[in-house]
């Protein structure tokens, strides 16, 4: 397995007391660690070290795909369809955004 996928995935979901946001917990592989996955804006981001989209998010993507599957598939009706073509809007969006980011990190000139 790749360094950059997560080989024991320990996650949770967590709501900010006080701004009653949404965020999850995401276990390190290689230390005791939790990184905190949280929506930005527009995006997901991790407070990890990894300067591009690091596996924390993509588990937390990954965990997002499987809930609204099960809930799409549990109200029935042309819920999955929707929800299933709405997965793959945001799948494509996702992986745009790693084409950009590698080719940035590909391309980056300043240190």
């Amino acid at each position: 397995m790749k360094q950059t996928e997560i080989q024991a995935a320990a996650i949770a979901r967590g709501t900010d007391k006080v701004t009653r946001e949404h965020f999850y917990v995401v276990k390190s592989d290689s230390s005791d660690r939790w990184y905190e996955v949280r929506w930005q804006v527009n995006a997901w981001s991790c407070n990890c070290p990894a300067s591009c989209q690091c596996k924390h998010v993509r588990a937390v993507n990954e965990i997002l795909r499987i809930r609204r599957a099960t809930i799409a598939l549990a109200m029935g009706g042309q819920v999955p369809a929707i929800v299933a073509k709405l997965q793959r809007d945001e799948d494509r969006k996702l992986a745009e955004a790693a084409r950009r980011e590698a080719f940035v990190q590909a391309n980056y000139i300043y240190e």
